[in-house]
């Protein structure tokens, strides 16, 4: 093999590429129904902690979710949640806590500020098992026809 190739190779695979790496929350799949905004939605998922209220991140625009700008469409992503401070979330840590999933369009600060006032509520999840996210969906809840997640 060449030097190039291995060096090619290695660098996908310290990109998480090739299958390596570890494991990642996505939001593969979402479709709302009855929102309308001035143009485009600009829809977000924002993640709680049930018992403490905590907020654990979000995915929206810059996370993958751009593409969802209207209702009644089911869009196929690859969106992925980042914490309050900007990291990946680990699904790791998610083990052990219920979380409930708020579904948001945006009219404040963008992701990864929790939602705002202004910002129109589009459904909330009831409690869903951290360690469980990926394999639980799709759910549907409010006017959040399918969110589905996965980890990989």
């Amino acid at each position: 093999m060449s030097l190039v190739v291995t060096s090619l190779l290695a660098a996908a695979a310290a990109a998480g590429g090739c299958g390596t790496g570890p494991d990642r929350l996505w939001v593969t799949g979402l479709e709302v129904t009855n929102e309308i905004d001035f143009g485009a939605l600009d829809v977000e998922i924002h993640m709680f902690d049930v018992d403490t209220g905590e907020f654990l991140g979000c995915s929206g625009a810059s996370e993958g979710l751009r593409d969802v700008d209207a209702s009644d469409v089911r869009y196929d992503l690859d969106g992925w949640f980042r914490t309050p401070a900007g990291d990946r979330i680990d699904p790791d840590a998610l083990f052990g806590i219920d979380v409930e999933l708020q579904v948001i369009e945006d009219d404040a600060d963008p992701c990864p500020a929790p939602p705002g006032p202004s910002d129109d509520v589009i459904g909330i999840s009831g409690p869903l098992p951290g360690e469980g996210l990926g394999d639980i969906t799709p759910v549907s809840f409010d006017n959040v026809v399918y969110l589905e997640l996965g980890v990989y």
